[in-house]
């Protein structure tokens, strides 16, 4: 059992809603789900039981949650302590990101480390997913953020983050059309219309991609012309002169939603198993405390754009 399953499982006994308790611990209801059938398995006991106003513990979950409770005050004033030393979070912490991460994600997180913690030095490295797991695996990087990791490096800890919003792009120009032709038609999104259009993805192996596609399959979707290009930039110009149009996590639309040409319209797929967003750090060694705050803003900051 581990720090961050107990913070979880208090904070899950505290609220009583495992909705609750997820949104405020930053992270998706899936994880925290796995996460405490992971303890009760450990354990051979549940820990909660379901009444008409939520979640509730059992004597067992009761057990567990005061001894964590316990646990986690003696942690805190250990880290109290010995940050106390310091007096002050400092030094450079090493970030590897997905272009669109740093884009979207990273820069925001960045203004706000800045005025809040002036003495943490950011660097960001901004590769391809399998380049960055080589920077994190030789040290050169204290973490990485990147979308649904559907391979995992060996020596390496996926953190679950958040889930992602996926968004059909679409020229305002064909949006128009689409509408005058059927006023209706964006009470539900035409698919047996646009996937007849071009759809503008990125490279097949990209981590986004690879949720693209799982959402596509997950609601039967194929289609018929798809062109793969490497930059979500080239992908939003095609769209934006009414070439086709593209499908693209929130992440990636960030940089471009004040655009008037074009129009985001959120895809309805919801899939509680797939966590879209992760941090990756090395398996067995802790984030040092400055680099824990940069991955808590990071995930700040992603978690309100998916939630305005």
């Amino acid at each position: 059992m581990t720090e961050d399953e107990m913070r979880y499982i208090t904070t899950v006994g505290r609220m009583g809603s495992m909705s609750k308790a997820a949104e405020e611990m930053y992270i998706t209801r899936s994880a925290l789900s796995r996460c405490i059938k992971k303890v009760e398995e450990e354990l051979d006991t549940p820990l909660f039981k379901r009444v008409p106003s939520g979640i509730v513990p059992t004597q067992a979950g009761e057990i567990y949650i005061r001894y964590a409770e316990k646990f986690l005050t003696e942690i805190r004033k250990m880290k109290s302590e010995i940050y106390e030393i310091s007096k002050e979070y400092s030094g450079t912490v090493c970030v590897g990101a997905t272009y669109s991460i740093v884009a979207s994600v990273l820069s925001h997180a960045l203004s706000w480390l800045q005025e809040t913690y002036p003495n943490i030095h950011c660097v960001i490295y901004d590769y391809n997913v399998r380049i960055l797991e080589e920077h994190l695996q030789c040290g050169k990087i204290d973490f990485l953020l990147c979308h649904y990791p559907e391979q995992q490096s060996v020596g390496l800890r996926y953190l679950p983050l958040a889930n992602e919003t996926l968004y059909l792009v679409m020229a305002r120009s064909c949006y128009n059309r689409i509408s005058e032709e059927r006023p209706d038609v964006f009470d539900q999104i035409p698919w047996d219309e646009l996937q007849s259009l071009p759809f503008y993805l990125t490279q097949s192996y990209y981590r986004d991609r690879q949720l693209i596609d799982l959402a596509l399959k997950d609601m039967n979707l194929e289609p018929v012309h798809v062109q793969e290009l490497c930059s979500y930039y080239s992908i939003f110009g095609l769209v934006e002169n009414d070439l086709g149009v593209t499908i693209a996590p929130s992440v990636n639309c960030q940089p471009f939603l004040q655009n008037e040409k074009l129009v985001f319209i959120k895809i309805p797929w919801n899939n509680q198993a797939v966590d879209a967003l992760y941090a990756v750090v090395q398996e067995g060694l802790p984030l040092s405390p400055s680099a824990q705050i940069v991955l808590d803003a990071c995930t700040r900051e992603f978690f309100s754009m998916n939630h305005e």
